[in-house]
């Protein structure tokens, strides 16, 4: 089956973007801020006649570029469509003169995976994504947090007295954190965890974390935190 690849398609709709979230997502799929976010970055719209029936969404980060979400429906799987907006992708992060391709993708989604390592990505490192309800901590003590950044998007810094004992980055669109990293996990994650519950608020009740600390993933186990994900970090060095 053919496809066309088309960069920056101006013919591409909220309705096509979102029926392919849905289909492909449906339990996070993008909305419309994100669709409108796309039209400002780089990003590839797959084709069949005049159907679009996959995309790929890239943005800079720092001297790399990170291909932040590529989907393409699953009538139209595995017939090239995937493969070609990857290659795209890599070819226009060559001629930017980005030093790498970036992703994270689900460690469960085995075909990506390895169409991921055939193609030359390698994998840096393993992340582990929980979620779990705010109102599992009655109150802050020990440790408390200091917030660096704008109202949507900010760093969070944890403190216990004058000493920093860890930190992550919060994101208010998505209501949770990533690069959660703190010393003594035993004794300090559920602390750390009670003092960012204590100062942001999310409308679902819930607040997502990402780490790739095994030892805070060990206690996040313990805690019982669900919605357990595997992650994996993958990098294509130019």
């Amino acid at each position: 089956m053919s496809f066309r690849i088309i960069e920056k398609d101006e013919e591409f709709t909220y309705a096509e973007f979102l029926t392919i979230e849905e289909t492909c997502f449906p339990k996070d799929p993008y909305r419309f801020e994100h669709y409108k976010d796309i039209q400002n970055h780089f990003y590839l719209v797959a084709r069949n006649k005049h159907k679009a029936v996959g995309y790929c969404y890239t943005k800079m980060h720092g001297d790399a570029l990170y291909i932040h979400r590529i989907a393409v429906l699953d009538e139209f799987r595995r017939q090239g469509a995937g493969k070609a907006m990857m290659k795209r992708t890599i070819e226009h992060a060559e001629n930017c003169r980005f030093s790498s391709c970036m992703l994270t993708v689900d460690a469960v989604n085995l075909p990506a995976y390895e169409l991921y390592l055939k193609m030359g990505f390698k994998e840096l490192q393993t992340k582990f994504r929980y979620s779990f309800s705010v109102k599992v901590f009655d109150r802050a003590k020990d440790v408390y947090c200091v917030k660096k950044g704008d109202l949507n998007k900010f760093d969070v810094f944890f403190y216990i007295e004058d000493e920093r004992v860890g930190s992550c980055r919060y994101s208010m669109k998505v209501g949770g954190c990533k690069d959660f990293t703190i010393k003594d996990p035993a004794n300090n994650a559920f602390e750390a965890l009670s003092a960012l519950t204590a100062s942001v608020k999310h409308e679902s009740g819930k607040i997502h974390v990402m780490t790739d600390d095994a030892d805070v993933e060990n206690v996040l186990n313990k805690l019982g935190f669900e919605n357990k994900k595997v992650m994996k970090e993958m990098v294509f060095v130019l």
